[in-house]
């Protein structure tokens, strides 16, 4: 009976090792999308001897549309006159309205929907490949026919952050000459991003690592090669107002996002009764200044 105690435990030891050495691997995963290195507040995975990514990368790097409908738990991805759509846990998808299967099912990880990246990639006519060496997955998209932009006139030079004296910050996107852009907002988490048309990334304009504020970091991306175009992903961690505006002098767009307020959190909520009056009792781990404000129930 000992030995067979032993023996499971040696098989649960080794099980667990396995698990965490995967994790440990999968973390090591580094994804890049036409020539630019994807961060994610959540890393690829691997699954099945398949790669599986966050679905905002999809959105974000190749250009396509994903709706998500919680109810039935489905991800609809269009790009073009390509529609794809997959189901959570399940390993059939469509393309087009044609059912094909999948060697690994989109799942939920870490509250992120993840998706296959090779079958994506591919139904959106893009080349993947993986380098075991590196361990390194590359998408490149295909341009759609010749592409009519070998090059463009409109080049993003550099990226930076500074903190102003009233305290707020300002993200300024420099380019050679300005371009036009799009300015939209995504969620879940929240980001504002800047779509900076005939435009072509330079080298120079590398990610930023932002502290301090609502504000926690600022990615570009050649976001498409046809039409040429730089998208510039600005990541908070809750929703925050936001300015953008041309610095024509400087041939620069400036996004300004107000300073953090400095907040305490309330610890516990409890109610009891004093003197007839039912007292709430709100516990921080600080003193607080607060404003009292009296309403009626008059019509």
């Amino acid at each position: 009976m000992k030995k067979w105690t032993s023996l499971i435990w040696i098989l649960f030891l080794i099980s667990v090792m396995a698990l965490q050495v995967a994790a440990a691997d999968a973390n090591d995963i580094k994804l890049v999308i036409n020539g630019t290195q994807v961060d994610s507040d959540v890393n690829p995975i691997i699954v099945k001897d398949r790669t599986l990514v966050p679905i905002r990368v999809i959105s974000e790097y190749l250009g396509a549309e994903v709706i998500w409908n919680k109810n039935t738990r489905q991800v609809s991805i269009t790009s073009g006159k390509t529609n794809i759509l997959l189901t959570i846990d399940k390993k059939t998808a469509t393309i087009n309205n044609v059912q094909v299967e999948l060697d690994s099912p989109p799942i939920i990880h870490n509250d992120r929907t993840m998706v296959p990246l090779r079958f994506v990639g591919e139904a959106l006519e893009a080349e993947v490949n993986w380098n075991s060496n590196t361990r390194t997955v590359t998408v490149n998209k295909k341009a759609e026919g010749t592409n009519p932009n070998p090059g463009s006139d409109y080049k993003v030079t550099k990226l930076s952050y500074a903190t102003l004296s009233d305290g707020s910050g300002m993200v300024t996107i420099k380019m050679n000459k300005l371009a036009d852009y799009k300015v939209s907002t995504l969620t879940n988490p929240y980001r504002v991003v800047i779509d900076i048309s005939e435009a072509e990334l330079s080298s120079t304009a590398p990610n930023l690592t932002v502290s301090g504020g609502l504000l926690t970091g600022v990615r570009t991306s050649q976001y498409s090669t046809s039409p040429m175009t730089v998208r510039v992903v600005l990541d908070f961690s809750a929703k925050s107002d936001y300015k953008v505006t041309k610095d024509t002098a400087n041939k620069a767009i400036q996004i300004t996002v107000p300073k953090a307020e400095n907040t305490t959190p309330i610890a516990t909520v409890s109610y009891d009764k004093q003197s007839g009056y039912t007292a709430i009792r709100l516990k921080t781990s600080e003193y607080l200044t607060y404003k009292v404000v009296s309403k009626s129930n008059t019509k």
